[in-house]
């Protein structure tokens, strides 16, 4: 079976500091990620099965601490392409 990519994005909070890098994975499989540099932007994560339904966690890092993850993104399907 042919797997796809998906093409995530993150915005920093409004409040705290300011990220340095942010961790997006699926949730429930932490070895699935990818990283945002920065406050903000958009990250590809790769190998996901077309019309399978996946949800998001990410975890913020900035000078001092990485965060708790996440509560997880609304369910999103990943489309064959």
């Amino acid at each position: 079976m042919k797997l796809f990519p998906a093409l995530v994005s993150v915005t920093a909070p409004p409040l705290g500091p300011t990220p340095t890098s942010q961790r997006v994975s699926v949730a429930g499989d932490p070895s699935r990620y990818c990283t945002v540099s920065g406050a903000s932007g958009s990250c590809t994560i790769s190998g996901l099965l077309p019309g399978t339904t996946y949800t998001f966690t990410v975890t913020s890092t900035d000078d001092y601490a990485t965060s708790a993850s996440s509560p997880e993104s609304n369910p999103v399907v990943v489309a064959a392409q």
